[in-house]
C-alpha cells in the first residue's frame, strides 16, 4: 500500500538520521543498530543510503570484508550511480584492504562521475 510505504519511509529516515548522528560521535555499534532497525521498517526509498552508512561504520571499526559488503549492495540498490559509494570503497581498498591499484579504479571513477556532474562556467 502507497500510504503505508511513506509512513515506514519516515520512520526509516529518522532512524537514519540518529544513525548518521551516532556514527559521527564515533558510537559505531549503536549507529549500526539504528541504521539496521531502519532497514527493517522495509521501506524501499532508504536502501542504498542505509547499505552506504552501514559500510561507513564497517570501515570505521576496520572490518574491510564487511564495508565492501555493504557498499557493494548501495551501489547494487542505488536507483542512481553515486559517486560516493565508488570514492568510499576505495578508500576501503586503500586504506583498509591495502589494495592501492583496485582503489585508484574506483577514485578514477569517482572523479569521473564527479566531472559530469560540474556545470562549467563559460
Amino acid at each position: 500500500h502507497l500510504m503505508l510505504s511513506d509512513v515506514r519511509d519516515v520512520y526509516a529516515s529518522a532512524r537514519i538520521e540518529f544513525g548518521k548522528t551516532l556514527l559521527k560521535a564515533g558510537k559505531l555499534d549503536e549507529a549500526k543498530a539504528e541504521i539496521v532497525a531502519a532497514q527493517a521498517y522495509g521501506g524501499d526509498t532508504q536502501v542504498a543510503d542505509a547499505y552506504m552508512l552501514l559500510g561507513l561504520a564497517e570501515l570505521f571499526g576496520s572490518h574491510c570484508q564487511q564495508a565492501l559488503f555493504d557498499f557493494a549492495k548501495a551501489r547494487e540498490a542505488s536507483l542512481a550511480p553515486d559517486k560516493f559509494i565508488s570514492l568510499y570503497e576505495g578508500v576501503t581498498l586503500r586504506d583498509c584492504a591495502k589494495n592501492a591499484a583496485g582503489a585508484q579504479k574506483l577514485f578514477d571513477e569517482y572523479e569521473r562521475l564527479r566531472k559530469a556532474e560540474e556545470t562549467p562556467l563559460r
